[in-house]
């Protein structure tokens, strides 16, 4: 009896990407997939790290057969992706990214079927970390560009006017022991670290 399983894995870098394009490549492909054997990480693919990959390497077994939508969901560390893929297949687990048909491992099991399959890995795995590497650079070369033309990071600050009755009052409370930090902070609308730097900053007047 065949106890084999397919599954799907797919990443998103942040929650402000959408899963659907991933996700929608099962029915596009026929796949027969259980939700149940879904698995989605919402992390940066730098390395493997992952609570939902970490789980699918738990339960596959020999004879499975992993699919991702593109070897970028997979991972976008060279030689992480290579390590990964190596030890998965180790395992006798198939993986199959759709959008690389030469990427199949059920396929081509002969010697220069392998071959040519390791071959076009190692290319393409290079190719996803140079575009991290290149992601990176250009995020970064943003960010020193804004910072010269003055655009401000972050949540604005908020202001507090140190010499008004309600600030006056509630820090003396405050000292006093009075009242408590937390309705100080929550009085005032700040995290404790923006508290205590600006009580530092009140205080260093």
């Amino acid at each position: 009896m065949n106890n084999s399983k397919h599954f799907f894995y797919g990443r998103i870098s942040s929650s402000s990407q959408s899963k659907a394009r991933q996700l929608n490549c099962i029915s596009e492909n026929n796949l027969n997939i259980d939700e149940r054997d879904i698995f989605f990480d919402v992390k940066s693919g730098k390395n493997f790290n992952r609570e939902q990959y970490l789980l699918l390497k738990h339960v596959i077994r020999a004879g499975d057969v992993i699919f991702v939508k593109s070897l970028d969901r997979f991972g976008r560390n060279y030689q992480e992706i290579l390590e990964e893929w190596r030890d998965i297949t180790s395992k006798g687990v198939d993986i199959v990214v759709l959008d690389m048909p030469l990427l199949d491992t059920r396929q081509n099991k002969d010697l220069l079927g392998n071959f040519i399959s390791n071959l076009i890995l190692e290319i393409l795995s290079y190719v996803s970390e140079q575009e991290r590497i290149f992601i990176k650079e250009r995020q970064r070369s943003g960010i020193i560009a804004a910072k010269q033309r003055n655009v401000k990071f972050g949540a604005p600050k908020i202001e507090i006017d140190f010499n008004s009755h309600e600030f006056q009052n509630l820090y003396h409370s405050w000292k006093n022991k009075q009242i408590k930090t937390k309705y100080f902070m929550n009085t005032l609308g700040l995290k404790p670290n923006s508290f205590y730097r600006r009580i530092h900053e009140y205080e260093s007047k």
